[in-house]
């Protein structure tokens, strides 16, 4: 998911832990999933959000 959004894996990681909605499902204690089209439209809800 990093590699897709051009950003770091600690970002993502930050993202999952601080509940900021970003879209993931969590399988099991240690493994999660992304879906590709949910995290663009959230990505894109953030950046449309800091807009006037």
């Amino acid at each position: 998911m990093a590699t897709y959004l051009k950003v770091s894996s600690a970002w993502v990681w930050k993202q999952v832990r601080s509940n900021t909605g970003f879209p993931f499902v969590k399988l099991g204690t240690r493994n999660y999933r992304f879906d590709p089209v949910k995290v663009r439209a959230w990505v894109d809800r953030q950046s449309s959000e800091g807009q006037p």
